[in-house]
């Protein structure tokens, strides 16, 4: 079993890109959900890859309309 925990909220600042910055935070609810893999490669090395996709779609969120792929590599003693 296999388990990615993500937090909740993302939180950004938006900003105005000018030399006087004004700025502001916005909190963007998110659920992600999903579900991978684990490939061993030796003894104590594996691949792991998984995908996740936002439930709730905001349109504020950078998950929005997107999967997201993420994979890498484990490596240390698994017994």
């Amino acid at each position: 079993f296999y388990k990615i925990l993500e937090d909740p909220a993302f939180t950004y600042e938006q900003t105005t890109g000018l030399a006087v910055e004004h700025s502001s935070r916005i909190s963007v609810p998110s659920a992600l959900v999903g579900g991978g893999f684990v490939f061993p490669l030796g003894e104590r090395i594996s691949f792991i890859i998984y995908g996740l996709y936002d439930l709730v779609q905001d349109k504020r969120s950078p998950y929005f309309g997107l999967p997201i792929i993420q994979g890498g590599f484990n490596f240390g003693n698994f017994r």
